[in-house]
């Protein structure tokens, strides 16, 4: 095994903040038409979770781009990563059961 191995819990860390910026980025494609209609309570949870992501990786970047300011283009970039995780950790049976399209 290589000394850059990853553990257990580096690889669950990484998974869960590329959760979040694969959330993030979803959350920034809703125009304020699609957001008229929906209730208030989704509304401020959407936004209070958006915040938290905000504050949590304000400073994180990644190939000299601040995260925030990354478009939904990467995105299949970080679904890639995350599947390349949930195989390697074991998460998946096989490799048809990952869902590329978290």
């Amino acid at each position: 095994m290589s000394e850059n191995a990853k553990t257990q819990e580096e690889l669950l860390a990484k998974y869960e903040e590329l959760r979040d910026r694969v959330w993030y980025q979803r959350h920034l494609r809703y125009t304020d038409s699609e957001l008229i209609g929906l209730p208030i309570d989704i509304l401020k949870g959407a936004l209070d979770a958006a915040e938290q992501v905000e504050e949590k990786y304000a400073d994180r970047t990644l190939y000299g781009k601040p995260m925030l300011e990354w478009d939904t283009a990467n995105l299949r970039r970080l679904e890639g990563w995350m599947a390349a995780i949930m195989w390697a950790s074991g998460g998946v049976a096989e490799d048809e059961d990952i869902l590329y399209d978290t």
